[in-house]
């Protein structure tokens, strides 16, 4: 039962109300249950007055972000585009963006600094990003040493791992890392070969492996790329527990593979599939594959709410590449969504164009009365490289029915809802 108007969702069969304002969940006993059914079927709430009580006195969770002001925490380097793989699907032009096996160099590196350090100073991150950025460990070593405190994260093919100066600065600095596979070997060699056209499945393995060895904090995730020949041979959670019993990592994303312009989102909502997936969230101690219904559970429990943008590409993320040039996200690098270039303009202009770019990006908000009275509003993101109308009535159906379903599954368990945040504390972001 859900009352659009005052964005409260009740479980009918355990009379479990969740309050989409304040992410709050309460037990309604039969008075209030009874009263908020009268609110469902239309009683004017100056009737209610417990229940009106109750809904003046709500405080809302704050937005993450404000409509369009930026607050930059991460900044995302492409230090190298060049590649080691010749994966076979690549987006990025096997890795060279189509700038032939550019690496960043020092002059791009310093402005980058002048810009931390005079105007994006809110910086708590900066991942480290390609084509494969081992390859440019000079780059790496540069950021690291110039700012020792702060987190580095880095997502990799994994091959370089070993490399010896890639090897002591993870092991010296705050790095988390998430290491991008195909997923099991037969699969995975197939599409991820060498220049020589060597497999690499086992040297991937073995490297993880390595690390874990000196420091098992430090590979944060692994991440398999899902393609339709895989489809017909696995499916996703049989990948995941295929990787965790390689690798023995815990937090592991399997991701349809990125193709510009195209939706991968497929929008049957499978009731048992559903439950499958919470069952196997709230029981599989093992491993964490990230889910739909997973994210459900961990916007709804965290209360880190965007009420306004589908997308955080250059809201918290800059994506910088070699030639200096800024963009909202890696994934438009080389596209028409260019911010500026650090090194041709005055780091005040270049702020500027920084700070006022997310007025043009995300022109489409959750602003819109559809959106501002929707269930999954609360977890509703999409990526605008791969989708950039959101307003898609089948998709936007679909979440409402899964979410819902998803909640009438925490009212179920509402006794296990300790464990599911516990749980979901345990849980890393994947890059």
């Amino acid at each position: 039962m859900f009352i659009p108007e005052y964005s409260i969702y009740i479980s009918e069969e355990n009379h479990i109300l969740f309050d989409l304002l304040t992410f709050d969940i309460f037990e309604l006993n039969e008075e209030f249950y009874s009263g908020f059914i009268k609110l469902y079927k239309g009683d004017s709430l100056k009737l209610l007055p417990d229940i009106e009580k109750y809904i003046q006195q709500r405080v809302p969770v704050n937005s993450t972000f404000d409509k369009f002001t930026p607050i930059i925490d991460n900044i995302k380097l492409n230090v190298s585009h060049g590649c080691n793989l010749r994966c076979s699907y690549c987006y990025a032009g096997q890795g060279d963006y189509g700038d032939n096996r550019l690496f960043m160099k020092e002059v791009i590196a310093e402005r980058v600094t002048e810009l931390i350090d005079n105007y994006a100073t809110s910086i708590k991150t900066i991942t480290f990003f390609g084509g494969e950025p081992t390859l440019n460990s000079k780059m790496i070593k540069y950021f690291c040493e110039k700012y020792p405190h702060l987190t580095f994260m880095m997502q990799t093919n994994g091959t370089n791992l070993l490399n010896p100066t890639i090897m002591n600065l993870i092991l010296k600095y705050n790095f988390k890392i998430t290491v991008s596979i195909d997923g099991p070997k037969e699969i995975h060699d197939k599409h991820r070969r060498d220049i020589k056209n060597n497999p690499t499945y086992e040297r991937i393995l073995k490297n993880v492996k390595q690390i874990q060895m000196k420091n098992p904090n430090k590979i944060l995730s692994i991440q398999a790329t899902y393609t339709p020949s895989t489809n017909k041979l696995y499916s996703k959670k049989e990948i995941a527990q295929k990787i965790y019993s390689d690798f023995g990592i815990s937090n592991i994303a399997v991701n349809d593979v990125w193709e510009v312009g195209t939706s991968n989102n497929v929008y049957n909502i499978s009731k048992k599939e559903i439950e499958e997936d919470f069952e196997e969230f709230l029981y599989e101690q093992s491993y964490f594959m990230r889910t739909s219904t997973a994210d459900i559970l961990s916007y709804f429990f965290s209360k880190e709410i965007d009420w306004f943008h589908f997308c955080e590409a250059g809201l918290e993320l800059l994506s910088i590449d070699p030639n200096g040039n800024i963009w909202p996200c890696h994934l438009f690098v080389n596209t028409s969504e260019k911010i500026t270039n650090i090194v041709n303009e005055d780091l005040s202009y270049v702020w500027k164009k920084i700070m006022s770019y997310p007025q043009i990006f995300h022109s489409k908000t959750k602003e819109r009365k559809e959106c501002e009275i929707c269930i999954a509003r609360f977890r509703c993101i999409l990526c605008k490289r791969v989708d950039e109308n959101p307003y898609q009535e089948i998709r936007c159906k679909s979440k409402r029915q899964e979410t819902k379903m998803v909640f009438d599954l925490i009212a179920k368990h509402h006794d296990r809802i300790d464990d599911i945040v516990s749980k979901l504390d345990r849980i890393h972001n994947i890059i």
